[in-house]
């Protein structure tokens, strides 16, 4: 994906909520239980913990790491502060071949996710993004294509 032309008028993509049907396409949204607003995906498999003070919650993605004899890793990546500010020039789409990607949020802020899809090249028409409140994450299937996360 090349870089707009200055002269040219911009695309603009409007970022929507992040809810599990939206973002099925491109991997899993991991977000807090359903607490009747249909969004949550933590409903399922869970159990007290901690004498009864919290609640866990099981198999809310699956990690997809096989490919190659890959392994998980975590690592933690910090943003500059005041160096994302809109609107956004999306410049390229990256994609990891060999593994999905989870991205966990750890400050109380959001992020913006925004990924398409496309086998050679990206499909610029297909260009979703996705607010990740605090308290949700993704998970993004192996070869899903996203920009840096903002």
């Amino acid at each position: 994906m090349n870089s707009p032309e200055p002269s040219s008028p911009g695309r603009v993509i409007v970022a929507q909520t992040l809810t599990p049907v939206a973002f099925a396409p491109f991997g899993d949204a991991i977000l807090p239980p359903d607490n009747g607003n249909g969004c949550g995906n933590g409903s399922g498999n869970s159990s007290p913990i901690n004498e009864g003070t919290a609640q866990r919650f099981d198999d809310l993605t699956q990690l997809d790491v096989s490919e190659q004899g890959g392994e998980a890793c975590v690592a933690i990546f910090r943003t500059q502060d005041g160096t994302h500010v809109a609107p956004y020039a999306l410049t390229m789409f990256e994609r990891h071949l060999l593994g999905s990607q989870s991205f966990v949020p750890m400050a109380q802020g959001r992020i913006l996710v925004v990924v398409t899809q496309g086998i050679g090249a990206p499909d610029e028409d297909a260009i979703q993004a996705f607010i990740v409140e605090p308290g949700q994450a993704v998970t993004l299937r192996r070869a899903s294509r996203k920009i840096k996360i903002l």
